[in-house]
């Protein structure tokens, strides 16, 4: 095959070249695709715990006016609870004050409610397995000491389709990338016969 092909040919580079090129590119589209749907994916589940944070604050002062501190937390947290998501408060002393009703249902109820080093802004935390978003921003009202709300929202399965799919485009590339080198070692053989 080689005596064929002559390595010197200007033809044969420039093919070579575009093959590599296009290996190239296909390359990057994959991990250009890749990235935007991690940020895609973690954006969306942001923007459901940033929600949270602006409307808990005025929920849990309206329930205070009516209930004491604790059944009004209470009230709040699951008035904002949705699959998922798991919400609640610690005081200053680090002691939880009310919890969602979902968390005690959660297998990784003790580990979430273990945590102190949790950031304001909602990060990716893996828990043995689970991948959370959360974040703890300050609680200050009216009616209560100060304290942290903590909000914990599990994206596993979400994680396991962004992890799913970078195989399927690097299989996808791989292909792309055989199907473009036989194409143009095809279209080198057939000049050069």
């Amino acid at each position: 095959m080689w005596k064929i092909i002559d390595t010197a040919s200007l033809k044969v580079r420039l093919t070579v070249g575009v093959a590599a090129v296009a290996a190239l590119g296909l390359g990057g589209l994959a991990a250009w695709t890749s990235m935007q749907m991690q940020q895609i994916l973690v954006s969306s589940h942001k923007e459901d715990l940033k929600y949270i944070i602006e409307r808990f604050p005025m929920d849990l002062e309206i329930y205070t006016e009516m209930v004491p501190l604790d059944q009004g937390a209470e009230r709040a947290i699951n008035n904002l609870a949705q699959p998922g998501k798991m919400i609640w408060i610690k005081d200053s002393q680090g002691q939880v004050l009310a919890k969602s009703s979902r968390l005690n249902q959660s297998k990784n109820a003790q580990q979430l409610l273990s945590l102190d080093d949790v950031p304001p802004t909602p990060q990716v935390r893996d828990l043995g397995g689970t991948y959370w978003l959360m974040c703890a921003v300050p609680l200050n009202i009216k009616a209560a000491a100060p304290g942290e709300l903590y909000l914990a929202h599990d994206i596993t399965r979400d994680q396991m389709l962004f992890w799913n799919q970078p195989h399927c485009l690097i299989y996808a590339w791989r292909g792309m990338v055989v199907v473009v080198v036989v194409v143009v070692a095809a279209a080198v053989v057939m000049e050069i016969i």
